[in-house]
């Protein structure tokens, strides 16, 4: 299909058979839904449900309006009374299409069609169901199975064609909540699902009608057009004062928020946050969770100024012309370096904020950028008093990028092809056998040379600084083996405040959570443990210069 249809994931579910739904012969029932993502239109959907002899039909249209404006008309059969696949139709405006239908011995047979041909696939001895994320009617089916029997939602098995991977559907629990439907309150039965190791959430009324479903990390919620859900989190309220910047660093100009305290004698102690890896905005927006904006608060609360800035890739990908022909020049400076250097040095030019107290504070990637940052300072002959590195890389950044993917495949997250195909990948760049402009796992090779052999402990030792290094004891993107190098090198560079923990109970993000860590939890709202924000800004507070 056409990149919009392809971007909707097909899935397949194996399932029990389910009671009669009541439907009077001839009967038909109109819904109407709305997706959106990043809070944009993507589509309306409308499908009618209707009993035709022994046969239930679900059938509609779905308009899209981003990417690429496209109707998609769906039709879903099942056989009454015990609601068993018959099949399942999507054709869109240009004709690409996919098709699925039951076959005997409850074996299901899968058809795409698009412009570049056909793939089939079959999935043998199971009981199924359609479901794709962003269609309506299949997501009011898949809340039909939850009220019908529960006890058979709890055994669902998903089946993604385009990628030839099949995974469970883990429901995690419900909670109840509320909404407005057609400016009527009511109760809402909120279901907590994982998907390929991403957490959706399902919300129904009592008698288990869909209401809408939202996949958090994605941005993404589809929902009926008369429902107002209530917020799955309060957004943290603004308690201190903050100010709008212009970060200018050689790119495009960087908008950036100026959290100050709202009390105590002037100059402040500041701090530069800089974020993680990948595209980010000056909130570290990940789902319902905006980690640097809580740190920034929590900060000033305590006494901390500090500036948080859009990431460049992040801007560059939002002028999307621009982004593509740029992606092929980006190196680790262009992400993180030079914004970072041009951070400090507009910190240090406001009179209110103590230059000479100036911290970098970062997160992962951003973490093992801020030692790099602090050496060219210290070179340039303006030290940093300290830096604060949150779950900093011990390893070069290929190797645990790899080491993500193989966690996430023991946990059925990602299909042998995939991981088989970025280790291919990974090995071609390390042999030497790669372009200029090949992709690596996401990335140019140009982008690898400038952090494979990239070792940001070392630069630690080139500069003045002293260093509060923490680490999440759940977190699996920095494990165990990167704490050695910098265990080494507090070591080897004794300075006064220096030190090293591993926080027991907090993720990647440094958020709470239990059982085993991945993704899916990133999709739910979280806090920073105010105990986290008393140690960072007591450290912060106790340099001087």
């Amino acid at each position: 299909m056409r990149r919009a249809v392809r971007r909707l994931a097909l899935f397949c579910l194996a399932l029990p058979c389910l009671a009669a739904p009541g439907h009077a012969a001839g009967d038909a029932e109109e819904h109407r839904f709305t997706a959106l993502m990043a809070g944009q239109l993507l589509g309306q959907e409308t499908f009618r449900v209707e009993e035709r002899g022994d046969t239930l039909v679900l059938a509609g249209k779905l308009s899209l309006q981003r990417p690429i404006p496209q109707d998609l008309f769906l039709e879903t059969r099942l056989l009454l009374p015990d609601e068993r696949f018959l099949s399942y139709r999507l054709v869109n405006s240009f004709g690409d299409s996919a098709f699925a239908r039951a076959l005997p011995g409850d074996s299901v047979h899968l058809r795409r069609t698009a412009s570049r041909g056909t793939s089939t696939h079959a999935l043998a001895g199971r009981r199924a169901l359609p479901l794709d994320n962003a269609v309506a009617q299949h997501l009011w089916l898949l809340a039909r199975q939850r009220r019908r029997d529960p006890a058979g939602a709890d055994t669902l098995l998903a089946l993604v064609p385009q990628q030839l991977y099949a995974g469970e559907i883990a429901w995690r629990r419900t909670e109840a909540a509320g909404g407005l439907v057609a400016g009527e309150r009511i109760a809402v039965e909120r279901h907590y699902l994982e998907l390929a190791g991403l957490l959706e959430i399902l919300e129904t009324d009592a008698a288990g009608e869909l209401l809408a479903l939202r996949v958090p990390l994605q941005r993404f919620v589809i929902s009926r057009e008369d429902y107002i859900p209530e917020a799955l989190a309060a957004a943290p309220g603004s308690r201190c004062p903050e100010e709008s910047v212009i970060v200018e660093g050689g790119g495009p100009p960087l908008g950036g928020t100026l959290t100050l305290p709202a009390a105590g004698e002037t100059p402040w102690p500041a701090c530069v946050l800089l974020h993680g890896s990948g595209p980010q905005d000056r909130d570290a927006t990940l789902g319902p969770n905006k980690i640097l904006q809580q740190l920034a608060q929590g900060l000033a609360a305590r006494g901390v100024a500090s500036l948080r800035y859009d990431k460049r890739t992040w801007v560059l990908n939002r002028q999307e012309r621009r982004g593509r022909e740029y992606g092929r020049d980006i190196t680790l400076r262009e992400e993180v370096l030079d914004d970072a250097l041009a951070a400090c040095r507009l910190l240090r030019e406001d009179p209110r904020l103590d230059g000479e107290r100036l911290v970098i504070v970062g997160h992962s990637l951003g973490a093992g950028a801020a030692p790099t940052v602090a050496r060219e300072l210290a070179e340039a002959g303006a030290p940093v008093a300290g830096l604060v590195l949150l779950a900093p890389p011990g390893r070069d950044l290929l190797t645990i990028t790899l080491d993500q993917y193989a966690y996430l495949h023991a946990r059925g997250m990602v299909s042998a092809e995939q991981l088989g195909t970025y280790q291919e990948q990974a090995q071609r760049y390390n042999e030497g056998g790669v372009g200029e402009d090949d992709l690596i796992l996401f990335a140019r090779s140009r982008y690898w040379d400038s952090v494979v052999f990239w070792k940001p402990w070392e630069d630690y030792q080139s500069q003045p600084a002293p260093a509060l290094i923490l680490f999440g004891e759940r977190d699996y993107q920095i494990t165990a083996p990167d704490r050695p190098a910098w265990e080494r090198v507090l070591a080897a560079s004794p300075r006064p405040g220096g030190e090293l923990a591993v926080l027991p109970g907090l993720n990647h993000l440094f958020l709470r959570g239990e059982g085993e860590p991945g993704p899916t939890e990133y999709g739910l709202p979280g806090a920073l443990a105010p105990e986290l924000l008393d140690r960072i800004a007591g450290w912060i507070k106790a340099r001087r210069p």
